[in-house]
């Protein structure tokens, strides 16, 4: 995972896969290595991550930040800080974890429709508002943007129990979502 130009969202789910097998994340200093060297510079300065580090021969679409390997770098270095105790390290220049969440979560609030849903388009998205929506209630959990994206996923819920009546759309809004606000 560490040292891969592609990496976004890949190094961060390569991470969350690995801890889930191994039920760790391995070596500490190859993790800080990656954090600090890798995941954290490659935040863009309006807070997103993009699905590639950005090079001269990608495509505009493929470096531009996007909700979702925003969430899930988010997601995992909040699971990294909780494991390792990680807040801080340097890499050429110092990086604070706690200032890379807060930017990430901004970020994500970027991408608020005035419906409470999210999307990368400006239009509400099952998959990223469900995605937002997991950022939301661990980082934000009592803002009204949490609330928000709540009430957009329950009205949005298909009279068949789906979002947009597709199995990946719907496995990732209940994945988000707690069993008890479902109607």
């Amino acid at each position: 995972y560490a040292g891969h130009e592609t990496g976004f969202p890949d190094t961060p789910l390569a991470l969350s896969a690995r801890k889930a097998a191994l039920g760790n994340y391995g070596d500490t200093g190859q993790l800080g290595n990656t954090v600090f060297c890798e995941i954290l510079p490659a935040q863009r300065s309006n807070g997103s991550w993009s699905y590639i580090k950005p090079a001269a021969t990608a495509p505009a679409s493929a470096t531009a930040g996007t909700i979702l390997p925003t969430v899930y770098t988010v997601l995992e270095l909040k699971a990294i800080q909780l494991a390792t105790g990680f807040t801080s390290g340097t890499c050429v220049v110092a990086y604070d974890i706690n200032t890379a969440l807060t930017n990430g979560l901004n970020f994500i609030y970027t991408k608020r429709n005035v419906d409470g849903g999210y999307g990368d388009e400006g239009v509400s998205q099952a998959v990223e508002t469900a995605l937002a929506y997991r950022v939301l209630k661990l980082l934000a959990p009592a803002d009204t943007r949490t609330q928000d994206a709540l009430n957009w996923l329950t009205n949005n819920q298909q009279p068949n129990g789906s979002w947009t009546g597709g199995v990946f759309a719907t496995g990732m809004a209940l994945a988000a979502l707690n069993a008890a606000v479902l109607p």
